[in-house]
């Protein structure tokens, strides 16, 4: 199979379009100082995978900054979709899934009782599914599905992938002893405050003085994933537009005073 190769000119990044995988690569592109940013730049389709994609799982936390044929060995294992919102993904069990763009939602279901465990991934995140659970697009999402069996394979030939995978399992950890820990020693409220600063720093945008955040979550979903009830989330959500700290929407919300969401969270 023949690879491609055009000169990294600036006519070959805009070709890629106003997608993410533009934006990360235009982002990385000014420090081109890596092989990989160069590989990044200069393939135009390797094995079948065309620039857009292969640059935007290039610039993922996964392989950034990895050497190139690592990268492009991830690459050739990978499988890229698009799933419009409210999409189950089919046969998700025994995947990782890196999110490029979008939010995914995963539940797991009790078994004997009509209870669940909710979490989110969102644009550069990996989500490794089970058995039982069941993956969801809350938004329009664009997605890359690695075999998790394959994947450690190539972690046990590359020894950076495997250090990268560790990382990424130790934040996961760490995330998880934290959420934990907020279980048990803060009120839904303050949990709350604390994942709406957290959704503030992965999609909020500037409004003048505001935050506006997209989401797209509803306050089932909420309620899920703080290990609470939507009416207990429902009354914080009203305290906090009623002390002029956020200002509410459906599946969005306006931070008006982050400092005191930031008190609250603690």
């Amino acid at each position: 199979m023949t690879t491609a190769v055009v000169q990294p000119t600036q006519a070959a990044l805009s070709a890629l379009g106003p997608g993410t995988a533009r934006r990360h690569l235009v982002s990385i592109a000014p420090t081109a100082t890596t092989a990989t940013t160069a590989a990044t730049a200069n393939v135009a389709r390797i094995g079948g995978v065309a620039l857009e994609e292969y640059a935007a799982l290039a610039a993922t936390d996964l392989l950034r900054g990895l050497d190139e044929s690592c990268i492009q060995a991830v690459v050739a294992q990978a499988r890229f979709a698009r799933h419009a919102a409210k999409d189950v993904l089919p046969d998700a069990a025994g995947s990782t899934i890196v999110v490029l763009s979008g939010t995914l939602r995963a539940e797991l279901f009790a078994r004997t009782a009509d209870q669940s465990l909710t979490w989110v991934a969102g644009p550069g995140q990996l989500l490794d599914a089970g058995v039982d659970e069941t993956v969801q697009a809350v938004t329009d999402c664009w997605t890359v599905r690695l075999d998790t069996k394959r994947l450690r394979a190539l972690a046990e030939q590359f020894p950076p992938l495997a250090l990268r995978l560790l990382d990424i399992t130790e934040a996961a950890k760490t995330h998880a002893r934290e959420a934990l820990t907020d279980l048990v020693f803060l009120d839904a409220a303050a949990r709350l405050a604390k994942l709406m600063l957290r959704l503030e720093r992965q999609y909020g945008q500037p409004v003048g003085q505001d935050l506006f955040v997209q989401h797209n979550l509803t306050q089932s979903d909420l309620a899920a994933i703080l290990g609470s009830s939507r009416e207990t989330i429902n009354k914080a959500l009203r305290e906090f537009t009623k002390r002029g700290w956020a200002r509410i929407s459906v599946g969005s919300f306006v931070i008006q005073n982050r400092e005191r969401l930031i008190q609250r969270s603690r």
